[in-house]
């Protein structure tokens, strides 16, 4: 429902994902929608998210969620990457309270991953992709 930007594989000539690069209006399968950007009250340039991801490594992400209908701030390697305001933000049947009264105010966390589904097939992640987490810390604010 809200993005700063988009990203695509890099590829090399024999076709293999060798890294990350901004996603172009022009060739993008999914582009990034005003109204995505628009949700944020804060967004990266994505130019500085791919110099500060490191490729083929691991990653360190920080997620601050703060209040009941929360604002979530989201940092890559140190590098604030986007914030958004779940009381104040603005899309097609999202009803925060609504949200809230079905979640509640504690104890719900996850971890999202998209996959390669049958429109994107391997150009949204690549041949052999792969997430995975370590050191998960949770401190309550």
């Amino acid at each position: 429902m809200a993005a700063p930007f988009k990203i695509k594989a890099l590829r090399n000539e024999a076709g293999e994902v060798i890294g990350m690069q901004a996603d172009t209006p022009e060739d993008s399968q999914e582009p990034l929608q005003p109204e995505q950007l628009a949700r944020l009250s804060y967004a990266a340039d994505v130019q500085d998210f791919l110099k500060a991801w490191k490729w083929g490594e691991w990653n360190e992400m920080k997620i601050r969620v703060v209040g009941a209908m929360p604002v979530i701030t989201t940092w890559v390697n140190g590098v604030k990457i986007a914030e958004l305001n779940t009381a104040t933000m603005q899309a097609p049947d999202y009803d925060p309270n609504a949200i809230l009264g079905l979640l509640g105010t504690r104890g719900h966390i996850a971890l999202e991953v998209h996959d390669n589904d049958p429109i994107f097939k391997d150009s949204r992640w690549g041949h052999g992709g792969q997430c995975r987490w370590r050191n998960i810390r949770i401190k309550e604010l």
